[in-house]
Order: C-alpha cells, then structure tokens, then sequence
C-alpha cells in the first residue's frame, strides 16, 4: 500500500493496482532517499514530490514509478515485476547520476564453446517465452532446451564439431540429430540434440563441423510452429539412449544451452541462484529485471528458475541462466515466501555474471 508524508494510505489500493504497469524504462537517475520520502520515477530520472503528497489515484502518462523508499540509494526505472503506478502531482527532480558497484562476481565463460545452430543472418534469437526451465508461467512442462523460431526450410547448423550419434525419428515423429561433440568436459561427453526438423541432411556415424549444415527447420513431432528445439546433454558416460529416448519427456542430463552457446556478439550472460527460507532451492520463481534485444514475437519478460525435471550445470550449479544480455546495471528482483529481494548485476560482454538471493546467498 502506498503511504502519504504521514505515513497514511493514499488511496485504498494494494500492490496490483487499475494503471500500474511493470515496464519502467532503463535507470537513467538515482536520489538519495530519506526515510519515508516518496519518489516517482519517469524516464527523465528520480522526482521527489512538491507540494502535495503523491498519490496513485490520478494516472497520466508522465510518470511510470511511485516509491516510498527507506534511507539509501536508489535506481528509478529498472522493470523488477513489481506493479508501479503514474501520478499527475507536482514534481522536482532531484536524480544523481548512477554509479554504485553492483552485488555481482564475474564467473568469466567456462564453456560457451558453441556456435548458434541458426546463422545471425536469420533469426538467430532464442525464444524467450519458452526458455530452459521455463513452464510459461505455469501453462506448460519444465522445458528442457531452448527454441529458434525460424521459417521452414531455414538451414540447422552443427553447434560444435563432432560426430552424429543419432537422425531419424525420436519423439512423436520428431525429425532429429544428436552430435556426440569431440570436447568433454571434465570428463564428461557433451551432446546436442536438434528437433522438430522438416528434413535431415546428415547420416548416423557422419563426421561434421561447427557450421555444417545438419537439417532444416520444420514443425514435425510435438511442435506447434515452426522452430528448432536445440538440448544440450551432459552425460557420465557414452550413451546415446540417455539423449534421445522416443519415451522419456525430462532426459536426466539436459543443461541449459545458454551457457554453453556464445552470447550474441555485445551482449552477456547473467546466471545465478535463489534460495528460499529453508535453504534450499525455489523452484519456478520468476526473476525480473533484465533487459534483452529480442524478436518481437517473443518479447522477453522474466526469467524462471528451475524445477525438479531440470539440471544446475556441472561448472556453475545455477538456479537460472539468461543469456544475449545488453551490458549495463540492472535491479533484478524475485519473490520468494511472500518476501521481495532485490540484488544488483553489472553485465558485461561476452562474460557470465553471477547473482543470489535468499538464505544461502553470500
């Protein structure tokens, strides 16, 4: 509930509000706030209030934030999914400019040894209302890889060079490759796994290279589009059952690929964990706060940490991973128990930033 200079409500509203939105713009201004001052937030920086107090009844487009804020340092602007509202009041700016270090260590890129498999002349984005470990909200399965929506016919390229263990139909009729890649990690045999194919250009057994040329884009098997469903597999031991099995629907070694493929070129990595009150992990939380250049038709919007059918990679054991990240500050922020946590990330090009939340956050 919003409060006034007096510490009353402002009107009888709670969080989710007729008017909020949740698309602030990027941080351009930050204000050192005192205790219970109210600030709005516009793309022009951080407003203190002039005059009378704020309030959320009266929308207008000026203003995208209303905060009341403890004492400390705040960004205005950042999307964080928590419900804002505009106000109409009197306003003075009172923004600095943002220079705090954010909360995040820099992991480096331990493994992104792969190329995409769709060329950056055509739509090389990955989906990201479908991501991995993503459940659209709740709507569908922990997803187990990631998804190129691209027109049928696209060419399909080999991520990595390797060999091909597997093309032929698997689930539901799907037209499939899996590659057995040369690089192990750790020991460890690295496959990927190339779905939903119109038409498979490569043989069992063949040798191929990071770029070839593998299949091309299509909707057989259990697709509703078009697209590429790409998996990543890492494994104990030698097994080509363990990657594609026409009757398991969560293989027990899928990764998420965005740590494995390289960022787009100028952009970064930001992964992390969330931890609830208990320690342990939280499954399906959404992560708000990042901004991406993506397609139109699959605007991002959150991320979501993974469920019990998904699987922390060997090198990070992160809860959540988002690649193709424009480098800048953000304010990403979760909600876990009931309870709001927000953490500072600084994301850089062509590194994996790293971030925690909650009880076993360090």
């Amino acid at each position: 509930m919003w409060l006034d200079k007096k510490g009353r409500p402002a009107c009888e509203v709670a969080l989710v509000v007729k008017g909020c939105r949740a698309d602030m713009p990027a941080v351009q201004a930050v204000a050192g706030a005192g205790a219970g001052r109210a600030f709005a937030g516009t793309r022009e920086g951080a407003y203190a209030e002039d005059g009378d107090a704020l309030s959320v009844c009266d929308v207008t487009p000026a203003v995208t934030a209303l905060l009341v804020l403890a004492p400390g340092t705040y960004a205005a602007g950042r999307p964080t999914g928590i419900s804002t509202c505009r106000i109409n009041q009197g306003l003075s700016l009172v923004g600095v400019t943002y220079r705090e270090w954010p909360d995040t260590d820099t992991q480096g890129t331990r493994h992104t040894w792969f190329e995409r498999p769709i060329a950056l002349t055509d739509q090389p984005y990955i989906d990201q209302t479908y991501r991995y470990g993503s459940t659209m909200g709740g709507s569908f399965q922990q997803h187990q890889g990631v998804e190129f929506n691209n027109p049928d016919g696209t060419p399909v390229h080999a991520i990595g060079d390797g060999t091909v263990v597997f093309a032929g139909l698997a689930e539901r009729g799907s037209n499939t490759v899996a590659i057995r890649h040369d690089r192990k990690l750790k020991g460890l045999f690295v496959y990927s796994t190339y779905y939903h194919n119109s038409k498979l250009l490569v043989s069992q057994g063949q040798r191929v290279k990071a770029g070839d040329v593998i299949a091309l884009v299509g909707n057989t098997g259990r697709a509703t589009n078009d697209h590429l469903h790409l998996e990543i597999h890492v494994t104990p031991v030698d097994s080509t059952p363990l990657v594609v099995d026409p009757n398991e629907r969560f293989p027990r070694y899928t990764v998420n690929p965005e740590l494995w493929i390289r960022p787009l070129p100028g952009t970064g990595v930001v992964a992390g964990r969330v931890w609830n009150a208990q320690g342990q992990p939280a499954p399906q939380v959404r992560v708000y706060g990042l901004v991406k250049a993506e397609p139109q038709e699959t605007p991002y919007s959150y991320a979501e940490t993974y469920g019990e059918h998904n699987h922390p990679d060997p090198d990070y054991g992160e809860h959540f991973a988002v690649s193709d990240v424009e480098p800048g500050d953000y304010t990403l922020a979760v909600v876990v128990d009931r309870r709001k946590m927000t953490r500072r990330v600084r994301v850089e090009a062509d590194r994996v930033m790293w971030v925690e939340f909650g009880s076993r956050a360090h």
